[in-house]
């Protein structure tokens, strides 16, 4: 198998995988049973370096926030998933090891198709993703390849 393809169909079982968590989740007495009705989820999957002979480690910045493509106006993150918050950190077992991790923003207005999601814009290193349609926020799980 091609590595482009071993990659597809890891990243599609994980996918698989985390609809399932989420499903099970919303089937129980969970506390996020309503988090899709209040704020806007925001699902990735991040891989180990393999820069790095462990995978290295991953962070998000607490000021984290998603802002209206054209606007100034900022949505500051209010919460995450299985991603910590700086200055801990996940550490990756092996290089290509897969974390599977949800951001979560207060609601957008309704006529809002585009976002910029900015982790730290004077920052090299930082997770900034420019130009995001919802439609592909509400239908995948977005690849963070850094």
């Amino acid at each position: 198998m091609k590595k482009s393809n071993k990659a597809a169909a890891d990243f599609q079982a994980y996918y698989e995988l985390f609809k399932s968590i989420l499903k099970n989740e919303k089937e129980s007495e969970s506390p996020f049973e309503e988090v899709d009705d209040k704020y806007l989820r925001i699902d990735f999957v991040h891989y180990g370096s393999p820069k790095y002979q462990n995978g290295g480690w991953v962070q998000m910045n607490a000021r984290t926030y998603i802002q209206p493509v054209g606007s100034e106006k900022k949505y500051y993150m209010v919460g995450t998933n299985n991603m910590p918050i700086a200055p801990d950190k996940h550490c990756y077992k092996c290089k290509g090891d897969i974390l599977i991790y949800s951001l979560f923003f207060p609601k957008l207005p309704s006529d809002v198709t585009h976002i910029d999601i900015i982790e730290n814009k004077r920052l090299k290193n930082a997770f900034n993703l420019y130009n995001v349609s919802l439609e592909t926020i509400q239908n995948t799980i977005i690849p963070v390849l850094i």
